[in-house]
């Protein structure tokens, strides 16, 4: 019975051992578990004779320890495919053609437009449409055009522009009409990059990571108003811009919800803005002849109007530090103030000083007209005949037609007023500003 088990198990250990061998296991423990060492694989020598006739034993390759081990694979995007390494880099030649920068005048950063048919501009809102300053659209080649907005789509945050001068060559992309699905390849579009006069935008290969509704995501983020192309280049979708700043994340507008918002679009109303608090803060000085006064004005309530016109309400005084002391030849200790409350207005025109590639510098040029309600204050030490003195104070009401202009430029603010006295011209008033646009 005993050695019948033995018999058994032992082909089994023999099998142990042999594999132990092979991963470089010891032959004493081979001998231990009952197994024959493993036999020399290099043969003995040969005799002289049967070296003449009989060919060599090839040398068996020995097994390194990690060749049982599973090799692994790199991942992939799940079977989904992909554009061609020359389908992007055809894009990317064509891209100046149908990509744009759009600069809006109020120091905003430079958005991303997509040249769509008839010659329009799809942007993200964002910087476009602010207070409705002049827009500027820059192509390739330095080349540039103002546009005017069409409307705005709201779905999304988007607007249309209308190009005044549209360059000959350039190459509308339409939009596909069809809903993408999970999987689908695009070509997502990045930020621009700047060469001299040149712009070329980064392209990377993507896909459809999710969608649902009218909204997709794909496996590479982009920036607010840029498209995502298929592989022939044609929009699937445009990334949306958040608009507050809690709620979900943007994810991208498909094709299909952008042709239905512009097959019927909306009327573009005039829109305008209204601030109140102080705003604006400058200091004055004021000079008109033997007097200078030194001061401040705010402005507390601020109104704009499509396109750029504006009213303001300032109010301000000023200390009169050198009184025209001949109209008080007779007395000491004078002291004169002045408040003033203006009503003005005016037109702003910013300018873009620069390129694209060297960055812009944001000028605002602001002329305008107003009335200041004015009132000066006096009060001085009068000498009597006895040698005595008498203290008086008084007040005078003026209504002065002004015309100024202010000049703002990195957000400092630099003024030039002159206000007019209807009762003694020869006295009108002098004001320069520096201040600080908030």
């Amino acid at each position: 019975m005993t050695s019948r088990l033995f018999s058994t198990f032992f082909p089994a250990k023999a099998v142990i051992a042999t594999v132990l061998l092979l991963c470089g296991g010891s032959e004493a423990f081979a001998q231990s578990v009952g197994a024959q060492p493993a036999p020399d694989p290099t043969p003995p020598a040969a005799t002289s004779g049967a070296a003449e006739t009989a060919p060599s034993a090839p040398t068996p390759t020995q097994a390194q320890p990690n060749a049982l081990l599973p090799t692994s694979t790199p991942a992939t995007n799940a079977g989904f495919g992909s554009c061609s390494r020359e389908e992007i880099a055809a894009l990317q030649r064509e891209a100046p053609r149908f990509l744009v920068e759009v600069h809006a005048r109020e120091g905003s950063t430079a958005a991303t437009g997509v040249i769509i048919e008839g010659g329009r501009v799809l942007v993200s809102r964002r910087g476009v449409i602010g207070e409705k300053w002049p827009i500027t659209v820059y192509f390739k080649d330095g080349k540039e055009s103002s546009a005017q907005m069409l409307y705005e789509i709201e779905a999304g945050n988007f607007a249309v522009l209308s190009l005044d001068k549209p360059p000959s060559d350039l190459a509308p992309r339409s939009f596909v009409q069809t809903k993408p699905e999970v999987g689908t390849p695009l070509v997502s579009v990045g930020k621009p990059l700047h060469g001299g006069k040149n712009i070329v935008w980064e392209m990377r290969s993507a896909y459809v990571s999710g969608a649902i509704d009218d909204q997709i995501r794909a496996s590479i983020a982009t920036e607010p108003g840029v498209p995502l192309l298929d592989c022939s280049g044609q929009i699937v979708a445009v990334q949306s811009r958040k608009i507050y700043e809690i709620g979900p994340d943007p994810a991208a507008t498909t094709s299909t919800a952008l042709i239905k918002a512009m097959a019927n679009p909306p009327k573009n109303e005039l829109r305008g803005y209204i601030a109140y608090g102080l705003l604006d803060p400058m200091a004055v000085v004021a000079l008109r002849p033997g007097e200078t006064g030194v001061g401040g004005r705010i402005t507390f309530v601020n109104m704009g109007f499509s396109p750029r016109f504006f009213l303001k309400a300032n109010i301000g005084a000023q200390w009169l530090t050198v009184p025209e002391k001949s109209d008080y030849a007779t007395a000491t200790d004078i002291k004169r103030w002045r408040f003033q409350f203006e009503a003005l207005v005016g037109l702003n025109q910013r300018f873009a000083l620069g390129s694209p590639a060297e960055g812009f510098l944001e000028l605002n040029l602001s002329p305008y007209l107003g009335v200041a309600a004015r009132t000066d204050h006096t009060s001085l030490r009068r000498f009597k005949p006895d040698g005595t003195t008498v203290a008086q104070s008084s007040s005078e009401e003026f209504a002065d037609p002004l015309i100024g202009v202010r000049l703002e430029l990195f957000k400092v603010a630099t003024s030039y007023q002159f206000q007019l006295n209807l009762k003694a011209p020869k006295e009108s008033i002098h004001t320069l500003g520096l201040g600080v646009n908030f």
